[in-house]
């Protein structure tokens, strides 16, 4: 059987990070998570429940919950409701036993693009495959909330205590194997910082000859670091690769060029470049003296044609 859970999507988005659903009172104890509703307003922060439907009730964004992974013991039907019912617990998510379904592809694809900005989110790949568009048309639980108001959970307090221990060991779990996945030796750290090296050198070219008045210097130091990365990159990878020999020649390109706008520059620039800058400024408020002057004198006969107009008048 399954159950399901509409949602909007920075809710969606922030069940991720935990890779769990939780209801809303919980989040503003236990030691992770973000404070936020689910289709509950702020004033009803003391809800203990999730609201699951046996059908999809149309909204945006809906998680597919198989019944496997939860505990029946804590779904409640709700009185005059067939197809609605409580949930008091944190529902865990498990690849293959939940789904997630967007209304259209692009609110598929925001929701991705904002996971990805977001360091906090660390698991929707792992979901992904289990995403599906869908357009649903029904009615929208949220509405039906209103209709009952707080309960009150005698096992709050040890299922919050479950979750924080949860986090904690997952938390450790995925950093740990993070860490092993993202970490460096030596050989790949001295790569890394031999290219941001060269890349700095590389768009630092344009502000010596703009702002320094310098020309490329010593364009062979930059040959010979390419090589050197060419030749790591081997020792490191062990597969051939032409990038750096490509990178070789839009240097050359680039010095050229380089070469061509610092000579261009100093053909125009004055040795006496001050006493020029000072004869500009003075021009300029003579002209600035000058358009006031002649919005004076204009404003001067408007005001003194308006005045003898109406004098004509009386």
């Amino acid at each position: 059987m399954k159950y399901y859970i509409s949602i909007n999507s920075w809710n969606l988005l922030e069940s991720f990070v935990t890779e769990s659903l939780s209801p809303f009172a919980f989040y503003n104890k236990r030691n992770f998570g973000n404070n936020l509703s689910r289709y509950i307003s702020n004033a009803n922060d003391k809800i203990n429940f999730l609201i699951l439907s046996t059908r999809d009730n149309g909204e945006d964004y809906t998680i597919e919950i198989d019944e496997s992974i939860l505990d029946k013991t804590y779904i409640k039907p709700i009185k005059n409701l067939k197809t609605l019912f409580t949930y008091s617990n944190t529902i865990y998510y498990k690849v293959g036993q939940v789904a997630f379904r967007f209304a259209s592809q692009s609110l598929l694809e925001t929701f991705i693009s904002e996971s990805q900005i977001l360091f906090e989110v660390k698991c929707i790949e792992k979901y992904q495959s289990n995403f599906f568009i869908k357009e649903v048309k029904g009615k929208k639980p949220s509405v039906i909330l209103q209709r009952f108001g707080e309960t009150f959970s005698f096992e709050q307090q040890e299922f919050i205590y479950k979750d924080n221990k949860f986090n904690l060991i997952k938390g450790a779990i995925v950093g740990y194997v993070r860490g092993e996945l993202t970490t460096s030796g030596c050989e790949d750290q001295k790569l890394i910082t031999m290219i941001k090296d060269i890349k700095n050198s590389f768009t630092g070219l344009n502000t010596q000859i703009m702002v320094n008045d310098i020309e490329v210097q010593n364009p062979e130091t930059y040959i010979i670091k390419l090589r050197e990365c060419k030749k790591l990159f081997y020792d490191i990878r062990k597969e051939k690769t032409n990038n750096f020999d490509i990178l070789t020649q839009l240097f050359m390109e680039i010095k050229n060029l380089s070469s061509m706008r610092y000579a261009e520059l100093i053909m125009y620039k004055s040795s006496d470049w001050n006493l020029t800058y000072d004869k500009l400024i003075s021009q300029k408020q003579n002209l600035e003296f000058q358009i006031c002057q002649i919005e004076i004198e204009n404003l001067s006969s408007t005001y003194k044609c308006n005045f003898l107009g109406a004098d004509n008048k009386q």
